[in-house]
């Protein structure tokens, strides 16, 4: 009789990123690989929290795309950041209770572990013995985001910086575990970034006179010190156009992305266990909740593409 390998997940953590999760489990799921437990961190223990819960996938997909986001954010926002955060943790825990209730981790029929972090102390908490809802709210609650989320005892905020892939946690509960990476690395940003720039460029080239002094006369010389003056009239208005685009968010992005590749750097990687990281999210953001199709749509692709790693797991 067939009998299928153990296997745990860990989801990692990334805000709109984490969508991709759900494609990635789709494919998954087509494979016929499903977790015999499930470590997250931030929207990783939120789509492994509901999952191990026993929302389908295809449920959790609809979740994701039918959430307005903005409506959400309206509703939860709380005006000043005296307590840590604009969005209130305990506002996003009435949201949520109505999918899952008050159930304990110990009564799910996959084992789980949400990763948090003390916003005190910094050091990392694992949580597997308390309400699903809290281990999920602690895990996700995005510092200067969310208001820290106060349970037993501590003021928890996502686990991002503490245990973003939770690869260590997960082989506790088997031999073979599949982690999926979904921030994108600075260096795939900056490609996606030079695209923009090389865009940028030519949706003005049109202009290129303009941007030439009108006493400019040409020669030889001055033909030279025409490109010159060019490319610095391009870094400036780019770099100008950039400086209205970034924002809190992005910097809070990069930071974790810094962070996420140091992670990665670390985590040992043997016959038994793989991290896959999504690739094809660069043109998105973190905060980009409104492309859920689209994201989930480059999960599932991308896993699908590169099957022929989890052959290990059939």
């Amino acid at each position: 009789m067939f009998r299928q390998k153990q296997i745990t997940y860990a989801l990692g953590g990334g805000g709109a990123y984490g969508f991709s999760h759900i494609g990635a489990i789709k494919y998954l799921e087509s494979l016929s690989i499903y977790p015999s437990a499930i470590c997250g961190t931030s929207i990783g223990a939120l789509i492994g929290g509901l999952y191990a819960f026993g929302m389908k996938i295809n449920e959790i997909e609809k979740m994701a795309k039918e959430i307005d986001i903005f409506k959400m954010i309206e509703l939860l926002l709380r005006p000043g950041i005296s307590k840590g955060g604009v969005i209130d943790s305990y506002k996003i825990k009435e949201f949520f209770y109505k999918y899952i209730g008050d159930i304990h981790i110990n009564e799910l029929n996959i084992p789980f572990v949400a990763i948090a972090r003390d916003s005190r102390t910094g050091v990392e908490v694992d949580i597997y013995d308390a309400p699903l809802i809290d281990a999920i709210i602690s895990s996700i609650s995005v510092p200067t985001t969310f208001i820290p989320y106060y349970y037993n005892g501590r003021y928890l905020v996502d686990g991002g910086l503490s245990n973003n892939i939770p690869m260590d946690i997960a082989r506790h509960f088997s031999k073979y575990v599949i982690g999926i990476n979904v921030i994108p690395t600075l260096s795939d940003k900056n490609e996606c970034i030079e695209k923009e720039k090389k865009m940028f460029v030519k949706s003005i080239k049109k202009e290129r006179k303009k941007l030439i002094p009108l006493n400019f006369t040409y020669s030889k010389k001055n033909k030279q010190h025409s490109k010159i003056y060019y490319k610095k009239i391009i870094d400036f208005k780019y770099k100008d156009k950039q400086k209205e685009k970034y924002t809190l968010a992005d910097s809070i992005a990069n930071t974790l992305s810094i962070e996420n590749q140091n992670q990665l750097n670390r985590i040992k990687i043997d016959k038994n266990n793989i991290v896959i990281n999504i690739q094809g999210l660069e043109d998105y953001t973190s905060t980009g909740f409104n492309k859920a199709s689209e994201i989930i749509k480059i999960g599932y692709e991308y896993v699908k593409d590169n099957h022929h790693l989890l052959t290990r797991f059939l």
